[in-house]
């Protein structure tokens, strides 16, 4: 399995991959671990927002579902991953038997998707609300010490010290205005 996100280019981005097959697969020789978003796997598997057989894949996919192949996996499928109808994701699998993404069974994989997208936004919101939580508190110890400051100077050294030490950064510093 292989995991390939969006880029800001338009094409994708190998995120991870996952079991015997990791690392062995071809990979675009010109960029790497990405895959252009002109291939006609990609296009159709973006456009559809469904399940697609990776040997309808045009010379991208080809590359990786043959180095599949020649490692005994022939059978592939590309699902994408969609959050609020945007494409966030693409899942590519390979194996020595049927995958279950495509023909009947295909709906109910598409369900699980939806359920697992629903799953990543709970994470997400989760995230960003813990991230605001931090955010709050930090600024709450900031106007705290800064009231227990004697000087300017002390009060600029407090402040940068309770944010750097709130977010966990090993080094802030500041600079002054030489009049």
């Amino acid at each position: 399995a292989a995991v390939w996100l969006p880029e800001p280019s338009g094409g994708f981005r190998l995120d991870g991959e996952f079991g015997r097959l990791a690392g062995k697969l071809a990979r675009d020789p010109r960029s790497g671990a990405t895959l252009p978003a002109t291939s006609a796997l990609v296009l159709r598997a973006t456009a559809t927002r469904v399940a697609v057989a990776s040997t309808d894949g045009g010379p991208d996919a080809a590359r990786r579902r043959d180095a599949a192949a020649a490692l005994g996996t022939p059978q592939g499928a590309w699902l994408p991953v969609l959050s609020g109808g945007r494409l966030v994701a693409l899942q590519e699998f390979y194996a020595d038997f049927p995958l279950p993404f495509l023909g009947a069974r295909g709906q109910k994989w598409t369900s699980l998707s939806r359920v697992a997208a629903h799953a990543r936004q709970g994470a997400v919101a989760t995230v960003a609300l813990r991230e605001a939580v931090d955010d709050r508190m930090a600024v709450a110890e900031v106007a705290k010490r800064l009231g227990q400051a004697q000087d300017a100077r002390a009060a600029v050294r407090t402040a940068l010290d309770t944010v750097r030490a709130a977010f966990g950064w090993a080094y802030g510093s500041y600079w002054e205005l030489d009049e």
